[in-house]
């Protein structure tokens, strides 16, 4: 027993009577008015024992069934709403904003994410909550490409994604925002994909350190030892609480060397300040090793980070189809 619709979807043959695939779902999409972009989520119907073509389900009639009587665009990276459809019925669930930027941190103390036990402010919550005021969102998340180290500062920039969920509109915000010590420069609007993107990628950092003075002799040591070489290095006492314990590789390209401070290129994820004391011996080689005394990263700073592909991908059409 099925209705008109399903028996001409499975060429079978149709009897009067409620529908036990489709439950008559098609008198309550009527009342369904929606337009933009639309993501579409249907669940809780069985039409296993009926389902002889794979190429025509109640999945793609209900598809177009919508589609006939509203102006949408099915966009599920960009949906600012969707439909929930099951056997009861439907409704309509606001979707998501993303926003692309870059952030940087001008004083030392503040954190990149929210701490459970608020010992500092944090980027996360500077930004948001001032995006928050123009969208008043149900939450918000952010998203970043790595992080420095509470007590580091970001000169050189740092991109992420700021997720703001359920926001009460979708009109984009491009612009700066100031506040505490960051500054974030808002691009614009990306699709959901772009998160993964940003937070999975990895990128050559070059760094600023502040230090006790060098001599002339330990300065030619550590820019000559330093020059392209791989240095091993354990997990740090100080993370090894919430980091896997294990060996990582990671290259130094270069050392310029200054009496009280030095530039470093590195990879990505690599432990500057333990490559300068050397972790009793957690990080090889190091400046300490190298050099022969202690000596410590009094102040950190990232100045570059190598990131400029994301920028591209933004300024492309994929990314700005969005708009």
């Amino acid at each position: 027993m099925v209705c008109k619709r399903c028996a001409q979807r499975y060429n079978i043959e149709s009897k009067p009577g409620p529908c036990p695939v489709c439950h008559d779902i098609w008198n309550k999409l009527e009342q369904l008015k929606i337009e933009g972009r639309v993501g579409l989520r249907i669940s809780g119907f069985n039409e296993e024992d009926y389902l002889f073509n794979p190429k025509s389900t109640l999945a793609s009639d209900i598809r177009r069934f919508i589609e006939e009587r509203n102006k949408i665009k099915w966009d599920y990276d960009n949906a600012e709403t969707y439909v929930d459809i099951n056997p009861e019925g439907y409704e309509l669930e606001k979707g998501d904003l993303f926003l692309f930027g870059r952030y940087w941190k001008l004083k030392p103390m503040i954190s990149q994410k929210r701490w459970k036990r608020k010992k500092f402010p944090s980027v996360e919550e500077i930004i948001g909550e001032e995006l928050n005021k123009r969208y008043n969102s149900k939450q918000y998340y952010m998203h970043a490409s790595g992080r420095e180290d509470v007590d580091a500062m970001n000169w050189g920039g740092r991109a992420f994604v700021m997720e703001l969920q359920k926001p009460e509109h979708f009109q984009e915000f491009r612009g700066v925002i100031e506040k505490d010590g960051v500054i974030a420069l808002i691009y614009g609007r990306v699709p959901r994909s772009f998160v993964t993107l940003v937070s999975d990628s990895h990128f050559d950092k070059e760094y600023l350190c502040f230090h006790e003075e060098l001599t002339s002799s330990e300065i030619e040591q550590l820019e000559k030892t330093f020059q392209n070489i791989t240095i091993k290095q354990y997990t740090p006492t100080r993370v090894e609480n919430r980091r896997a314990r294990k060996w990582r590789f990671k290259r130094i390209y270069w050392v310029k060397a200054f009496p009280t401070f030095t530039y470093i290129k590195a990879d990505a994820g690599a432990y500057i300040k333990e490559l300068f004391h050397g972790d009793n011996g957690r990080t090889t080689p190091s400046f300490s090793e190298v050099i022969g005394r202690e000596i410590y990263c009094k102040q950190l700073v990232v100045v570059k980070t190598w990131d400029f592909i994301l920028d591209y991908l933004f300024k492309t059409h994929h990314i700005k189809s969005v708009y």
